[in-house]
């Protein structure tokens, strides 16, 4: 425009007298950012006075970053819902992209974080991550319908064998959603089997159980059933009077004296010779009485026969034989004494229990305060 009077302007609250005969154009109004939104450009002037003529230097074109009011266009198809730091709020279930466009102008990228919520979710680097540095980003959303079944994944083998009375704890399994995220605490966990009607595993009860694993969504959408397979071995005939029950027992002792282990006493040998190979035996201190047991564990055993080997010429002389009744130790015949027979077979009532022990009172009289066992053998007649 010609303006032919006093023009007045005003740069920093620092105003100036222009001389007239001054042209002066506007600059235009011009999309930069190829997004329909116009943008002026805002143009410094260096003026010089010299008697009626003024000098004006263009030093700055510069075009300023001005946030538009939603936020930017976003994601082709999404919405704006929050600035960095706010909070995303929609209906149903989402796509929320967090990010923001980087580039030369014409020639702009997007870059953002993606991921599924139900309703609301914080607009911020802790809940998506980083996509791009150093810019104001804004979280965008895009509804979507939740028809994905979360996906279940078996913690441990698909099989899984056990002997006859074992003990068993599940591994369970895990359960991911895509909006949900991870619902492995909301598993439902049946059993059922070949047997009975039964819906828990029981070992002392041959047979093949199975395992099932289910799980919903928020939504309702039901994973693929897994399943686990888990086999109870028959049991081992315990009335056979040639199976002998103490192999596979821990056995464990009050002391033992270095080389004398007490695993001896049930690696199915009944040498009755003397020596580390062959028997256990005690420290001399403390003082007698001393034992030796075996221990079956969570699976009881039913027996009413023993046999006891000890070193020969180097018999126990006095000692008892017990068995553990749950909550004390209950002696399975009169304690022996005076005994100088290197095997001894001792029958009595029929128990159940999960462990047997033999408590040496006296060594033989050439060594009193040693108590050697080769073998203990377990029966049920």
């Amino acid at each position: 425009m010609i303006n032919k009077l006093r023009l007045l302007t005003c740069l920093l609250l620092i105003c100036v007298s222009i001389p007239v005969n001054l042209t002066f154009a506007d600059p235009p109004s011009i999309d930069r950012e190829g997004d329909g939104i116009h943008i002026d450009d805002i143009v410094f002037y260096n003026l010089s006075h010299s008697g009626d003529s003024l000098e004006i230097r263009n030093l700055l074109d510069q075009i300023v970053p001005i946030v538009a009011p939603n936020g930017g266009p976003g994601p082709v198809g999404y919405t704006f819902c929050a600035y960095e730091g706010g909070t995303c709020s929609f209906s149903g279930t989402a796509i929320v992209a967090f990010g923001a466009e980087a580039g030369e102008v014409g020639n702009k990228v997007g870059y953002y974080s993606y991921k599924n919520f139900r309703s609301t979710t914080s607009c911020d680097n802790g809940i998506f991550g980083d996509p791009i540095g150093g810019v104001q980003k804004s979280c965008y959303y895009l509804n979507v319908a939740d028809t994905t079944s979360p996906v279940l994944t078996m913690t441990g083998e698909l099989t899984v064998n056990l002997t006859y009375g074992a003990s068993y704890v599940d591994l369970g399994a895990t359960a991911i959603d895509d909006f949900d995220g991870n619902l492995t605490g909301s598993i439902a966990v049946t059993v059922s089997n070949n047997v009975n009607e039964d819906t828990t595993l029981n070992t002392s009860v041959a047979g093949t159980y199975t395992y099932h694993y289910n799980v919903n969504d928020l939504t309702g959408n039901h994973a693929n059933e897994i399943k686990r397979t888990v086999v109870v071995a028959a049991e081992t005939s315990t009335h056979d009077p040639l199976f002998n029950i103490a192999i596979g027992a821990t056995a464990t002792a009050l002391t033992t004296y270095e080389g004398y282990s007490a695993a001896k006493i049930n690696d199915g040998s009944n040498d009755t010779s003397l020596g580390q190979p062959y028997s256990w035996t005690n420290l001399a201190v403390p003082a007698l009485p001393q034992w030796i047991e075996l221990d079956w564990g969570v699976n009881n055993k039913t027996f009413n026969r023993v046999e006891l080997y000890t070193s020969s010429g180097y018999e126990i002389r006095d000692y008892q034989i017990l068995y553990w009744n749950g909550s004390s130790w209950v002696d399975l015949f009169t304690a022996e004494t005076g005994n100088t027979s290197v095997h001894r077979t001792h029958i009595f009532t029929t128990v159940t229990s999960s462990k047997i022990r033999v408590v040496g009172n006296s060594g033989p009289s050439g060594q009193l305060q040693h108590i050697r066992v080769n073998e203990l053998e377990v029966y049920l007649d």
